[in-house]
């Protein structure tokens, strides 16, 4: 962690702006903690940011089919690494109330052991009717459920739901989910009220460039 924060600290000062790309959770949380502090441009991690910038909108497309008040909808987050918990904070800040994200284990809830700090935070915000259980007892009754992690999993929990009438947001990475994709369009479309694929590296890459850029252009000297 030191090593890359030191790294990019010596070279940012050629730079308008730094985007992070590829570094795992939870160190990526620490990272760009500490280069914010240090550094005088923007720093911009995509897996986080970028992949939170298009999910939202996607969640604020999702919510005008259904006419229901944004504050209302039960979101559930499958996946509780730099994305998922990226995802959560931006949805918060949009205005979504009643959020809750799983992990490999299940329900992340304020009472679960061998969290990461930054899982232990997002504890505190999300899953207000202290839920417990695997991810088949969090989408019930859920208004959108994004698939940003394990989609097969995902696709065995939606199984068991089958009259599910969610909005399914499947998040992949350049195509690598692509073999449950179409399982899920297949088994669910017809169920769903939508289903959506955000083919998150093409989607990021407008996010993680024209954001930084803007920023960094705005703090420029002429």
């Amino acid at each position: 962690v030191d090593e890359i924060v030191k790294t990019v600290y010596n070279i940012s000062g050629s730079f308008g702006g730094i985007n992070l790309e590829d570094i795992s959770a939870p160190r990526c949380f620490e990272i760009e903690k500490k280069l914010k502090e240090r550094c005088d441009i923007p720093i911009f991690h995509d897996d986080q940011h970028g992949t939170a910038i298009i999910v939202g909108a996607a969640c604020l497309n999702a919510i005008k089919l259904t006419g229901k008040k944004l504050e209302s909808n039960k979101i559930v987050i499958n996946g509780a690494g730099a994305a998922g918990i990226a995802i959560t904070k931006h949805l918060f800040s949009l205005g979504f109330q009643d959020i809750t994200i799983c992990n490999s284990r299940g329900i992340i809830h304020k009472k679960m052991e061998n969290l990461n700090p930054a899982q232990k935070e997002i504890s505190k915000l999300t899953n207000k009717q202290n839920l417990k259980g695997g991810l088949e007892d969090a989408i019930k009754e859920a208004d959108i459920i994004l698939g940003n992690k394990n989609n097969a999993k995902l696709i065995a929990s939606l199984n068991r739901w089958y009259e599910s009438k969610s909005h399914v947001i499947n998040i992949t990475d350049h195509g690598n989910d692509d073999k449950y994709e179409g399982s899920i369009i297949t088994e669910f479309s017809g169920h769903t009220r939508a289903f959506i694929k955000i083919q998150d590296g093409c989607n990021r890459f407008c996010s993680y460039c024209a954001i930084p850029y803007a920023r960094g252009r705005s703090r420029s000297k002429p």
